[in-house]
């Protein structure tokens, strides 16, 4: 059970800012160092050091796909009067927020660190909630350019192109790229996958780089028309997004056929 006198301080946190790979947020409290955000500390009597325990039930990974996703994180502790939280490795776009919601039933100070400095904000008994925003840095939004090219545009049946996927980002990414049906994968970068029957070539995560894979067009009478590969997706905690202007209409002429 929780102690009348321990400090309970709740923590609402608003994600919409955050960079969608980053999986890596925590809060620290004292010597316990840097927490996830799914455990809890809990006290078990006066004098007991805080013990971290797993929280259940929360999906984090759906609230940081909501749209202003808010999640309370409830924190115990015995006989503190100040409190230290922090995000690591998190990115914020330029004119987003962070928020982070405080209720204490004793005096505490909350404080935000960041490579550019920290703020701390006193949070007196018996206030109900205290809100601290932190704008995006002038970094600018993160950096995600991604191009796709192949070898032509009409192909024979059986025919091979090569395709050319090249990203560059602010960090790296997982990239795949959509092959149409009734193309072969025959080798390069990536590996082939297969989800709910379309056929992609997924790469390494990577920051910087180039991939390159080949494909066989498909051959028969019946297999004349126009293919579109792409579009060239990026992965985040949304899902596989789209990339624009990542696709490519080719034509495949079979045997004997004219378009």
């Amino acid at each position: 059970m929780r102690r009348t006198d321990a400090a309970a301080i709740a923590v609402g946190i608003d994600r919409t800012g955050a960079d969608a790979g980053d999986d890596d947020w925590g809060y620290g409290i004292g010597s316990l160092g840097d927490l996830g955000l799914d455990h809890v500390l809990v006290t078990w009597g006066e004098g007991t050091e805080p013990e971290p325990h797993p929280k259940r039930g929360i999906d984090w990974e759906s609230a940081l796909s909501a749209p202003r996703a808010r999640n309370e994180l409830e924190v115990t502790l015995a006989d503190v009067d100040e409190v230290t939280l922090w995000l690591e490795a998190a990115a914020i776009d330029p004119g987003r927020e962070l928020t982070l919601a405080v209720a204490s039933t004793t005096d505490a100070e909350i404080t935000l660190a960041s490579r550019r400095g920290s703020l701390t904000v006193s949070v007196p008994a018996g206030e109900s909630t205290h809100t601290v925003r932190v704008c995006g840095t002038a970094a600018g939004p993160p950096r995600l350019d991604v191009t796709r090219s192949d070898d032509a545009r009409v192909f024979t049946g059986g025919g091979t192109d090569r395709v050319d996927v090249s990203v560059s980002a602010s960090k790296p990414v997982r990239l795949r790229d959509r092959v149409p049906d009734g193309w072969t994968v025959l080798s390069g970068d990536g590996t082939e996958r297969t989800e709910d029957g379309t056929t992609y070539v997924e790469f390494e995560p990577a920051a910087d780089g180039a991939f390159t894979y080949f494909v066989e067009a498909p051959s028969g009478a019946g297999e004349t028309g126009r293919d579109t590969f792409g579009p060239v997706e990026v992965r985040s905690h949304d899902g596989w997004e789209p990339v624009d202007g990542t696709t490519d209409t080719n034509v495949v002429l079979a045997p004997d056929a004219s378009l």
